[in-house]
């Protein structure tokens, strides 16, 4: 999968984990939060991925955005 790094600053759902397990490198994993840290091997941006609407019962839907 090719760098998008510098045009897409947000995905959702499958297309998020996508991008981040074939793309980017995970960095650091906060299993309490259900978030991930992730960088770019190309142009070194970082990304989280995380779970926002996620309640005891159901994960929710992916999210992973730029943050730097």
């Amino acid at each position: 999968m090719g760098c998008r790094c510098n045009e897409v600053p947000e995905l959702y759902g499958d297309a998020a984990e996508q991008y981040a397990g074939e793309h980017l490198h995970r960095e650091e994993t906060r299993t309490e939060a259900m978030e991930e840290r992730y960088s770019c091997p190309d142009t070194g941006s970082e990304w989280l991925l995380d779970y926002p609407d996620r309640t005891e019962r159901e994960p929710g839907q992916a999210r992973l955005r730029k943050v730097q």
